[in-house]
């Protein structure tokens, strides 16, 4: 994520010093609200990406209690506290009456600042049950008005980390990583500014440090900055703290009042967190207070996390001309070994299957690739963008935070300048990239109002998506379970006609004529199924769409043509005498799409089966012998 936004709705609201009930009028930041967003940047968020962000800042809501959740919920609390000896039995004491019983139900993390422990106290007193803490002390030689700490709920495994530990001119920082008993894991971090003076310059060069290593994996940071986010158009360290966060791919989820004082209300404690869902949610509990503060809570689904030690493992297909000729050259070894070596004397079955598979895993070998994203910001599918344009986007990235990191300097002014004429010509090279991507599909598809108006909708970001659905509803129960879904699925598309002809159409079938009558004279001929030669295996190539296989990449096929064209029809000339069609191509994936109505009822799914590769080939080939005999000896009735 990549958008830094800085303009943001203020109003101005003094709350009584020790009222913490929600007020009639509260002040409210959103800045992924407005529909005029600057400029520099706007590119880089899509719309749906911009309404989550903002839903959750305008869905944050002042609450009398915890929100009940369960094991599927991830939740962050935080708090000032305002010393631990003073407040927290009391915390202690709301909290369990606040929060409901079940264990799951409770936060995963409280996390606390301004606890004013040192290292002379004994932190076995402060005790959440249920919960396992860990904390930071106060500052050498600073006896009040720090010390941060961190309580995680028992069945979750945090590891303090120094590299996600530092303190520095009046700001604290106790982060580390988070082990989830699902295999999931992410970064965990208190913030606590006690100074508001101090070397901002070091301060913030140390931030972004911890910040680009915090930011690797998923990360939800909690803290009192110190910085009023109502006044972010308003004052340059606070746009400079928020825009420090933004350019680490992190939102902010808290939009009210957090603190209330007897002359300001103000908006200094957050939540912020670079995981972005349509269901995270956040909350003000007044009634939770035992200082000045609000205490802030952050509600995440855990779906949303990724595995594999925080980091997001995707699989691509890399096609090039290195990786080409790499496959070719192992295939040409290995392949025609199987199909060439010595005179075919066994099974087809066996052949095909001994051939099939090691092209597979050919393929997969030199195609298939994985790779491990660390940066969770957003990516897009924007096909006109090259590398070059790709590259000049990171070079324009390291740009903007070079610029940050020398504002306030003699340097700042120049950085500016230079960040701001290389992104002017840089969002030319896009816009016209992008104009000319689209045009040329546009020509492509002339004449075909179906293909115009996907493209058309392409553009106006309408293009429906396909999701999954999260239950399903069979007989008045509810299914959660993939598996048990994938499996209803199957049952109901393998016995659908069945259960129609027999429910539905079972009269009309036992009226209807029966199918011999729809047949001429009986054929002398007998049906020849001449040999499948190089020519038609290869236009048959040429006519496969680019994206239409469940297995193996047709545009692989078509930049090595000649050589599949010949051994293709050779494995098919020793199968088809056999009368075989392996049984490698008879599997097929098939994937529900959803028709209109609940995605919760089966009935409103309809089956798409996409085909191995070599399948559409061999049933073409059998197509035409086919038809090409039952037209010519006239055997269907043209009624």
């Amino acid at each position: 994520m990549t958008k830094i936004l800085t303009a943001c709705v203020c109003f101005h609201y003094v709350a009584p010093a020790n009222h913490l009930t929600a007020p009639e009028i509260r002040e409210h930041f959103n800045p992924y609200s407005c529909s005029d967003l600057p400029d520099w940047e706007s590119d880089s968020y899509d719309t749906e990406t911009l309404s989550m962000i903002s839903n959750t800042l305008e869905q944050c809501s002042i609450v009398t209690s915890i929100p009940p959740t369960d094991h599927s919920i991830l939740s962050a609390l935080f708090l000032n506290v305002d010393g631990f000896q003073t407040n927290f039995a009391e915390f202690s004491a709301r909290s369990h009456v606040l929060s409901s019983t079940h264990l799951a139900s409770k936060p995963s993390f409280y996390i606390f600042g301004e606890t004013n422990i040192s290292s002379v106290h004994n932190t076995g007193q402060f005790v959440l049950p249920d919960y396992t803490s860990h904390h930071l002390h106060n500052s050498t030689g600073k006896f009040k008005g720090a010390g941060l700490a961190i309580y995680t709920r028992n069945g979750i495994t945090f590891n303090p980390c120094q590299q996600l530990t530092m303190e520095c001119n009046g700001f604290q920082a106790l982060g580390g990583k988070v082990q989830l008993n699902n295999g999931q894991s992410l970064n965990l971090i208190g913030m606590y500014r006690y100074h508001r003076g101090g070397d901002l310059d070091e301060m913030f060069e140390k931030l972004d440090l911890l910040l680009d290593r915090a930011c690797r994996t998923n990360c939800i940071i909690a803290g009192d900055f110190n910085f009023d986010l109502f006044k972010l158009d308003k004052g340059k360290s606070i746009k400079r703290y928020f825009d420090l966060f933004s350019s680490h791919g992190l939102v902010p989820t808290v939009n009210g009042v957090t603190n209330y004082t007897t002359s300001a209300s103000t908006l200094i404690d957050q939540i912020w967190t670079n995981i972005v869902t349509p269901d995270t949610r956040s909350f003000l509990l007044p009634d939770l207070s035992v200082s000045s503060h609000v205490p802030i809570l952050c509600q995440l689904p855990k779906p949303c996390l990724i595995s594999d030690q925080g980091s997001r493992i995707i699989t691509y297909t890399d096609i090039s001309p290195s990786t080409i000729s790499n496959f070719q050259a192992e295939y040409v070894t290995e392949c025609h070994t199987i199909l060439y070596s010595q005179p075919h004397t066994g099974s087809a079955e066996k052949l095909f299957s001994s051939y099939y598979s090691v092209l597979l895993s050919l393929f997969n070998k030199h195609f298939v690739k994985t790779t491990c994203l660390t940066s969770f910001r957003n990516k897009y599918d924007k096909p006109w963008v090259t590398p070059s344009l790709a590259r000049a986007c990171e070079t324009k990235s390291a740009l903007y935070k070079k610029w940050v990191s020398l504002r306030g300097t003699p340097h700042a002014k120049s950085s500016a300048e230079k960040y701001r004429s290389y992104r002017a010509v840089l969002r030319d090279l896009l816009a016209t990239a992008r104009n000319n991507y689209y045009t040329t599909k546009f020509l492509k598809c002339s004449g075909d109002i179906k293909k115009c108006w996907a493209v058309i909708s392409e553009l106006r970001g309408s293009q429906r998506k396909r999701m999954s659905p999260q239950h399903l509803t069979i007989d008045g129960r509810q299914i959660e379970c993939k598996k048990s879904m994938a499996n209803a699925f199957n049952h109901y598309f393998t016995t659908l006609a069945r259960d129609l002809n027999q429910n539905v159409y079972g009269e009309l079938l036992a009226g209807s004529q029966a199918c011999p009558q729809f047949l001429g004279q009986r054929v002398e001929q007998s049906l020849f199924f001449y040999p499948i030669c190089t020519d038609e295996v290869s236009r048959i190539i040429s006519s496969l769409k680019l994206k239409k296989s469940s297995d193996f990449s047709p545009y692989v096929l078509k930049q090595l043509q000649p050589m599949f064209s010949q051994d293709i029809s050779h494995v098919l000339n020793i199968c088809m005498p056999e009368g075989l069609f392996p049984a490698d191509l008879k599997v097929a994936k098939v994937l529900p799409l959803h028709k209109g109505g609940s995605k919760n009822e089966l009935g409103n799914y309809r089956p798409i089966s996409l085909l191995p590769l070599l399948s559409k080939i061999y049933e073409k080939c059998i197509y035409s012998r086919l038809s090409t005999f039952l037209e010519s000896n006239k055997v269907l009735s043209s009624a």
